[in-house]
């Protein structure tokens, strides 16, 4: 016996899937995990390294602080993938928020510049869009004057001049 789907049903369960999986994740419940259980509890119920912990791992990307900064403790205790993952959400969040992210630079051993500087960059992309990115982190880079993030911007610069030759 086979069953049939309305044509109007599958266009309605294809909304109602994508309404799931884009919803933005508020960080209140997470910062509550967090305060309650503690940082490996977050990292196990929210940054999976599959879809289902995308959303989270976007949040960091965005730059918003409460996010980065939640990153940065959660990246303490993190590892394989998830650490991996952390590390590169944290560098696209340094074209949104540069100063939020060279705060952390080198702040401890899970974060150093050459992890949170610049995001990966597949080899599968043309060298364009490597040349690009690195750009972009340089553009963003240049308007952070704060003295007390200098040392951290210096070596993101350093960061993007060793990605920039790897790509001769």
């Amino acid at each position: 016996m086979t069953t049939r789907l309305s044509t109007r049903a599958v266009p309605m369960a294809l909304a109602l899937f994508s309404a799931v999986t884009v919803a933005s994740p508020s960080i209140a419940p997470v910062e509550a995990l967090l305060r309650r259980d503690g940082p490996a509890t977050v990292l196990e119920k929210y940054f999976e390294c599959g879809p289902q912990g995308q959303p989270q791992y976007d949040q960091v990307a965005s730059g918003r602080a409460e996010w980065v900064n939640l990153a940065a403790v959660l990246a303490e205790v993190a590892q394989g993938c998830q650490l991996g993952l952390l590390q590169d959400s944290l560098a696209q969040a340094l074209t949104a928020a540069p100063g939020e992210v060279l705060a952390l630079v080198n702040s401890s051993p899970n974060l150093p510049a050459k992890r949170i500087c610049i995001p990966f960059l597949s080899v599968d992309e043309p060298k364009e869009h490597h040349l690009k990115v690195l750009r972009m982190i340089e553009r963003s880079l240049s308007t952070v004057n704060k003295a007390a993030l200098q040392r951290a911007r210096t070596a993101c610069l350093a960061e993007v001049t060793r990605a920039r030759r790897s790509l001769k």
